[in-house]
């Protein structure tokens, strides 16, 4: 998977992008009530002077163009300003040659960005009552239909059965969540599992009315665990996260999910 944020290289990345030049205003609370209590999460225009961010940060992005560095920059300043407020401040964040942020010790994170918006999301690694968290992941996409060509790519034959359960404008608009969501869960687990997924090696159940998803990794370390987070459609975006809990633990085989929902 390949992304287009300063994480892990997801999926695909640019192929979803398309469709639509006006940029759309921030709204301040973006993100509310679509977090986990233990994670902070913040979201802006992209806005930020490169040219503030100190020489060891530039640096990683030096021969990037003006808006690649702009958009760098801007999610520095949002993942600084939320380690800060969880108490675990950072003057760098760098990163690994993997591209996996370098976030301090006691802090996980995820930085993700569109052409007209970055967002982060940062949570203490001891967690709270749900237990340690080995990773967050966040994706933020354009919410311009995703085409017939890349939904066969991006979907499973499953998904795609979802999809087809409608029109095409549903189609379109649905196959852009099912992208969100895989991006979104590959940069929460490749930080600590250093496996890389292709888009079919990931199993998304969506509930796109109850903002909440299930995935499913087909192999790996996480084989059949079913992984849940949420995904919502807030003004022109599409915004996708997770939270990955302990890394021995992480997510629930099927039978247990089973028993949890039954009783």
């Amino acid at each position: 998977m390949t992304a287009r944020s300063d994480s892990p290289s997801g999926p695909s990345g640019s192929a979803a992008e398309g469709g639509g030049e006006t940029l759309a205003a921030v709204p301040d609370d973006l993100l509310h009530g679509l977090l986990d209590a233990e994670v902070r999460g913040a979201a802006s225009a992209i806005e930020a002077d490169f040219e503030a961010l100190p020489a060891a940060e530039r640096k990683l992005v030096a021969r990037a163009v003006a808006g690649r560095r702009r958009e760098f920059a801007q999610g520095r300043l949002l993942a600084r300003r939320l380690l800060a407020e969880i108490g675990v401040p950072t003057e760098l964040l760098l990163r690994d040659d993997d591209r996996v942020p370098r976030w301090p010790e006691g802090a996980v994170g995820c930085i993700s960005h569109t052409k007209d918006l970055c967002a982060a999301v940062v949570a203490p690694a001891a967690g709270g009552g749900s237990g340690p968290i080995a990773g967050v992941g966040l994706d933020v996409e354009q919410a311009t239909p995703l085409a017939p060509e890349l939904r066969a790519r991006i979907c499973t034959h499953a998904e795609r059965r979802f999809l087809d359960r409608g029109d095409e404008e549903r189609a379109g608009a649905l196959g852009k969540a099912f992208f969100s969501v895989k991006e979104c869960v590959y940069k929460a687990c490749f930080p600590v599992l250093r496996e890389r997924w292709g888009f079919h090696d990931l199993e998304i159940e969506l509930d796109p009315e109850a903002e909440r998803f299930v995935a499913t990794p087909l192999g790996g370390a996480l084989a059949r665990r079913a992984l849940e987070g949420w995904v919502a459609k807030r003004g022109t975006w599409w915004i996708a996260g997770f939270s990955w809990r302990d890394a021995g633990l992480a997510g629930r085989p099927p039978e247990e999910r089973e028993r949890t929902s039954s009783s």
